[in-house]
């Protein structure tokens, strides 16, 4: 009975040291804590008003100002207003949708530029498209629903 004892003992003993040294692992490695859930929102009433991330902040880019504004079919009109715009190299131009279920899909552009437009995926009123030209040359887009009802126009960069 005596070995039987012992080996219990010894089980339990094992037992005990293998948990204690679990419960550590828990732990977030850093204080030494209780390795409870880490009350990551702050809501154990103290909190500091830190919410724990290290990470920086990105910055917001400042948006860019347009040189020219294009309108996508004001009025329902199924066009671009200006049809025709002439601007310098350099230039920001802005599309904004006035109505929904319109592209601004490229049909050819100078080589070397890397307009995509909005390619063929459709948006709807109160979208906008920027894009800053830089060789100069003819742009020529349309809108991919509306091609054949005359929905083109023409960027001329100078």
């Amino acid at each position: 009975m005596t070995d039987r004892t012992t080996r219990r003992r010894l089980l339990a003993l094992g037992g005990t040291a293998l948990a204690t040294t679990l419960a550590g692992c828990g732990g977030d490695g850093g204080n030494g804590g209780d390795g409870g859930d880490g009350g990551g929102d702050g809501g154990d009433g103290g909190s500091d008003g830190d919410d724990g991330g290290d990470a920086t902040p990105t910055p917001t880019p400042t948006p860019v100002e347009p040189d020219r504004t294009i309108a996508v079919d004001p009025d329902g009109s199924l066009r671009f207003d200006p049809t025709e715009v002439t601007v310098s190299t350099g230039a920001t131009v802005q599309w904004t949708w006035e109505s929904d279920f319109h592209t601004v899909t490229v049909e050819s552009q100078p080589e070397g530029e890397n307009w995509n437009g909005t390619g063929e995926e459709t948006h709807d009123e109160g979208y906008t498209h920027v894009h800053t030209f830089s060789t100069a040359g003819t742009y020529e887009y349309f809108c991919q629903p509306h091609r054949g009802q005359g929905m083109v126009g023409t960027l001329t960069v100078e």
